[in-house]
């Protein structure tokens, strides 16, 4: 079933009476206050952020919220008192004999004689007040255990210690009555704790195997991990042996590659040596022989000296080439340094003049006659040029 519409009473615009007729949900009392709240709207959600827009007269003020609270606490002690009343219902109610709490109070008093001792003077006082009785006349006379059967048509003494004994067999079969009322309750209230210790004891059983079974789990993963890990020592074990291994190799190899090193240094002094002794004994070659140089100039001025000499018909002083190419020239020039170096080795010298020494013998002179066999060189040169200059001009060749 759906809520229940209640009617409004007021505008919510102006605050006026609203029509009784028209729809249930009716707010406003006409167009205009309902246009009018239109645009209140439209105004409030430009310029507040968007979210749902709910009228103040949906919030609940103080007093609301107060007398809400109240209700909810009420009704919280009406729902309490009721779940006592129907406890104390139930706790009150007499229990129903049936063929199953027969058989469970049968295994009980099993268990507790006292009851069963109880229970067989119960069945002897109403055997006793069930027997019939002569009377004097010889009338059988039934006793109960209604007290009422002591007011008999014929009074007498026998009688009266007939009712008197009845008396007596009611008031302790009351007695009794109460006592298994008493333990039938304690009986009631064991049974209850055995079920609340047998539900324990299965919780707990079923713990216990839980936690056995986790326990075995456990048990193999640390087996596990046990084989794992000595699989692993065993790996890291050769890997040991195996960096052993390899490090003895790399400590002999490193004494060996110092003594090779040492060796290696050795030898490459013996060789810086070696070096130094050709290269002070090698003569220079004839590119950087400076005096092989100037004579290739010579042979040049002396090949073209000879060949305007040629041309003039006058006698040749100058040195006709077979050929004008490096080879002959440079062969030419290499034969002309050894001739000089020679006549300069053995030319007459005066007594303060200092003798020149070989450093190797026929190809190369100490420092200081190299120096001033050079310059004689470049005197010489500069002679055969000028003789050079004057043919070309004799044979009008202008430079």
């Amino acid at each position: 079933m759906g809520a229940v519409i209640l009617r409004a009473q007021t505008c919510l615009t102006c605050g006026g009476p609203l029509p009784t007729t028209g729809r249930v949900d009716r707010r406003y009392c006409k167009g205009a206050c309902r246009t009018l709240a239109y645009r209140v709207r439209r105004r409030i959600k430009a310029t507040r952020p968007p979210g749902p827009l709910e009228p103040a007269w949906t919030e609940p003020n103080a007093v609301v919220k107060t007398m809400l609270t109240s209700l909810a606490q009420i009704q919280a002690r009406v729902l309490d008192f009721a779940h006592r009343l129907e406890h104390e219902e139930i706790y009150a109610r007499a229990p129903v004999r049936t063929e199953t709490s027969a058989a469970l109070a049968a295994v009980s008093d099993e268990h507790h004689p006292a009851a069963d001792t109880q229970t067989t003077l119960f069945d002897d006082l109403n055997a006793q007040a069930a027997r019939p009785e002569a009377d004097a006349d010889g009338t059988p006379v039934t006793r109960g255990v209604d007290p009422t059967t002591a007011s008999l048509p014929r009074s007498s003494p026998m009688d009266a210690a007939t009712s008197t004994r009845s008396v007596d067999l009611a008031a302790r079969l009351d007695e009794v009555i109460q006592q298994r009322d008493k333990l039938h309750t304690e009986l009631l209230a064991e049974r209850e704790s055995r079920g609340k210790l047998d539900a324990q004891l299965k919780t707990l059983n079923k713990e216990a195997s839980e936690a056995i079974g986790q326990l075995k789990d456990r048990q193999k993963h640390l087996q596990r991990e046990r084989d794992a890990l000595a699989l692993r020592v065993q790996e890291l074990k050769a890997q040991l042996e195996r960096a052993s291994q390899t490090l003895t190799t790399w400590e002999r190899a490193g004494s060996e590659s110092m003594e090779i090193a040492a060796r290696s240094d050795s030898l490459q002094q013996e060789n810086a040596l070696l070096r130094a002794e050709v290269k002070r004994l090698r003569p220079p070659s004839a590119d950087a022989d400076p005096l092989v140089l100037l004579m290739v100039d010579r042979v040049k001025a002396l090949h073209w000296l000879a060949v305007y000499e040629t041309r003039r018909g006058v006698k040749v002083t100058g040195q006709l080439l077979p050929s004008y190419e490096n080879e002959h020239l440079l062969a030419t020039a290499q034969y002309q340094a050894f001739c000089a170096r020679r006549d300069f080795y053995f030319r007459t010298r005066g007594p303060h003049q200092l003798a020149p020494s070989w450093v190797k013998e026929d190809q190369l002179l100490d420092p200081a006659s190299e120096k001033k066999l050079c310059d004689d060189a470049q005197y010489n040169n500069r002679s055969v040029f000028n003789r050079l200059e004057w043919e070309r001009r004799s044979a009008g060749e202008h430079p």
